[in-house]
């Protein structure tokens, strides 16, 4: 995590954008650009500012930044968080695969993988979601 804003490569870079509230760290986002889509990756915020936004505010002005040096879709990820949907104009469909080795093990993961996506996609689905992500299925 620490070498991805160092490479600076004209097809692709790290970026690290981050916002503070006078000498205090509020919020950062570690993320990728290419050419013209900048793809946030890890974010985080202080705590204690949570009442501020302060997450929202950092996207709010990394979304500005990037528009600024040519950036042409901020790529927020999949997922439905609040923020996502606050700042989406539009979805773009993905897919999702894997690729396992034939052993037993790799294939009850598999299994669990996609148990976990049904019941989360289920109408259960948005209790679930909290522990699938703690959890690091979805």
């Amino acid at each position: 995590v620490e070498a991805v804003p160092h490479p600076q490569r004209p097809h692709l870079s790290g970026r690290l954008a981050v916002l503070y509230a006078g000498d205090q760290l509020a919020a950062a986002n570690l993320g990728l650009r290419s050419e013209d889509v900048w793809h946030g990756w890890l974010s985080a915020y202080e705590p204690s500012l949570a009442r501020y936004s302060p997450g929202l505010q950092q996207l709010m002005f990394t979304a500005g930044a990037a528009a600024d040096h040519g950036c042409k879709l901020l790529d927020l990820g999949r997922g439905e968080e609040a923020y996502k949907q606050l700042f989406a104009d539009h979805r773009t469909p993905i897919a999702e695969g894997a690729f396992t080795r034939s052993t037993p093990a790799a294939s009850l993961t598999l299994a669990a993988y996609h148990a976990a996506r049904t019941l989360v996609d289920s109408p259960f689905g948005r209790r679930l979601k909290p522990v699938a992500h703690r959890a690091r299925i979805v």
